[in-house]
């Protein structure tokens, strides 16, 4: 099927995730900026949840809209990547933005406004600051409340860092990604993904390493912003998880609130305590594993401290919204007998969370799991909790321009120590093989790359049972 108009001027941009242009030339606001101003600054009047972080954004993000909905917002979304469609970027209330929205937008005022730009001497702009561009032109054209905006990555050169108040600031768990753009240090990561907070805005962060927090503690201190740290001011607690969902108490005690005037300011839901303390028990995310409880929790201190200029959100809306959140491709049961599960691990740290959340949901169960990474990424240690998980191992390879050979990954693995390495370069063929080493009993894990999980997904439409979200 041929694409439409508007996706194919927007594929003529020059596109980093594709590979085709230099980490130099990619990241600066410069461009987006001078774009966004010659359609008319569509950023400055649509209110925003700005959301950066290693790990759990895209969770984050789609629980703090699930949250907004819930409270009677009309609510826009803008995440990546997509796992099957560029359209799976641009949702309001759920929704994607349609092929002709799409195109009417970029050819009737993106292409007009980048002619002129380029006639005043402005090139290079990206394909991601294009699509930002799109989304505010589409969020205001169609009258949305707030909109959740998903850092693509880093923080402070990401072409979403142009919104100069947004509601809130949050910061998801730092780690360790991207490091040849971000810094191989968690105080450089932490510096680039703390760029977003802005001068007075409040700021909700997910627990963090030492080295983060500390960077996130001066930062927010230097730009005059209160900060909400989880560990510190508010804990997912009494957490528990099974294959309906994850439920957690969540115990809220801010301590960045120096005085009535900045608490009444702050916050204002309605059953927040006189003193500042607040406590809702037995929230429930469809999301699973522990660690979307501490995504889930950062989503709804997100909500609590958003309701200072969202006032409909109270705790009902928090309680429904985190229930009805949905979030494909993270621990994503998209088949049975065996089990089959995809999953976009892609980091050492979500790699050790996602083999954590198996054996918890799977106990004593034998587990093969199929693998593509990118080949920017850190194979090595991405591979060594896989390995150990693994009974046997199906290495395979996303169709993208960046993805590692199959040989790459089976080395990797046979490094790590894992006996049963096969390789097979589709991943529909992949994970055909796995089911057959798993029999009716063991699990299938499909992890490594969220464009792997998108290739499986494609194919699980029509080879296994159609997914209906995650569980």
């Amino acid at each position: 099927m041929l694409e439409h108009a508007g996706l194919a001027y927007l594929r003529t941009f020059p596109d980093f995730e594709l590979g085709n242009v230099s980490a130099a030339q990619t990241f600066g606001l410069e461009r987006v900026l001078a774009l966004l101003e010659e359609v008319g600054a569509p950023h400055l009047r649509v209110p925003v949840i700005h959301i950066a972080g290693t790990k759990g954004k895209g969770s984050t993000a789609a629980s703090v809209a699930s949250i907004l909905r819930a409270a009677g917002y009309r609510t826009g979304m803008f995440t990546q990547p997509h796992l099957v469609r560029l359209n799976e970027r641009f949702q309001i209330d759920g929704v994607e933005i349609t092929d002709d929205q799409l195109s009417a937008i970029m050819l009737s005022q993106i292409q007009p406004a980048m002619a002129r730009l380029v006639a005043r001497g402005i090139t290079g702009v990206q394909q991601f600051e294009a699509q930002v561009t799109l989304a505010f032109l589409w969020f205001e054209a169609q009258a949305t409340d707030v909109v959740v905006l998903e850092v693509g990555l880093g923080g402070r050169l990401d072409g979403t860092n142009v919104v100069p108040k947004p509601v809130v600031s949050t910061i998801s768990p730092i780690g360790f990604d991207h490091m040849a753009i971000l810094g191989d240090t968690l105080p450089l990561i932490a510096g680039e993904k703390a760029a977003i907070i802005k001068e007075g805005v409040p700021v909700v962060a997910s627990p963090q390493p030492v080295e983060a927090e500390t960077v996130l503690i001066k930062m927010s201190r230097r730009m005059h912003a209160a900060l909400y740290l989880g560990g510190r001011d508010w804990e997912a607690t009494a957490v528990r998880t099974t294959l309906q969902g994850t439920t957690f108490d969540l115990r809220f005690s801010p301590s960045a609130l120096p005085d009535d005037a900045q608490r009444n300011g702050v916050i204002s839901i309605n059953n927040l305590h006189e003193d500042g303390q607040l406590s809702l028990m037995a929230l429930r995310t469809p999301l699973l594993g522990a660690h979307q409880a501490v995504n889930a929790a950062c989503a709804a201190v997100t909500a609590i401290v958003a309701s200072r200029s969202l006032t409909r959100i109270d705790a009902d809306a928090i309680r429904q919204g985190l229930a009805m959140a949905e979030w494909p491709g993270r621990l994503q049961v998209i088949d049975n007998e065996p089990t089959v599960i995809v999953d976009g691990a892609h980091t050492a740290e979500s790699a050790e969370v996602l083999v954590s959340a198996i054996k918890e949901l799977f106990p004593g169960k034998r587990v093969v799991v199929v693998c593509g990474i990118q080949g920017d990424k850190d194979i090595p240690n991405v591979v060594t909790p896989l390995a150990k998980l693994a009974a046997s191992v199906v290495a395979t390879r996303a169709h993208h321009q960046r993805a590692a050979s199959t040989a790459v990954i089976a080395a990797a693995f046979s490094d790590a120590g894992s006996v049963v390495v096969q390789e097979c370069e589709e991943p529909l063929a992949a994970v055909d093989r796995a089911r057959r080493l798993a029999g009716r009993d063991a699990i299938v894990l499909v992890t490594g790359s969220l464009y792997l999980v998108g290739d499986v997904l494609v194919g699980s439409r029509s080879d296994f049972l159609e997914p209906t979200g995650v569980l």
